[in-house]
């Protein structure tokens, strides 16, 4: 009994220490990353993923506050964001045209 406590007490230490040692992921780009990449953030969903794939549809992001135009993502939301997500700079072929009224 007491060999077998020691050896899961031994087992979650090392867990515990390989998780706090490997590096965080590298943030993911909101405006290329897809809805399953989007899905593995905290706090976003099916739901909150297609709705930030619609949001950037109509024009790429250029700041991570733009995501609080997603209902249901708020400043706390979007400050757990904050490490997991970034915005490249877009490039110009991207961005939609405007165009004037006739």
């Amino acid at each position: 009994m007491r060999r077998a406590s020691f050896a899961l007490v031994a087992m979650l230490a090392w867990a515990w220490g390989a998780s706090a040692l490997a590096e965080p992921p590298a943030p993911i780009d909101v405006n290329t990353a897809s809805e399953q990449q989007l899905e593995q953030l905290p706090g976003i969903g099916h739901k909150k993923a297609a709705a930030i794939i619609e949001l950037r549809k109509r024009k790429p992001l250029t700041r991570l506050t733009q995501l609080m135009q997603v209902r249901g993502i708020g400043k706390k939301t979007l400050e757990r964001l904050k490490p997991f997500v970034k915005i490249d700079a877009v490039p110009v072929a991207d961005v939609p045209a405007t165009t004037a009224p006739p």
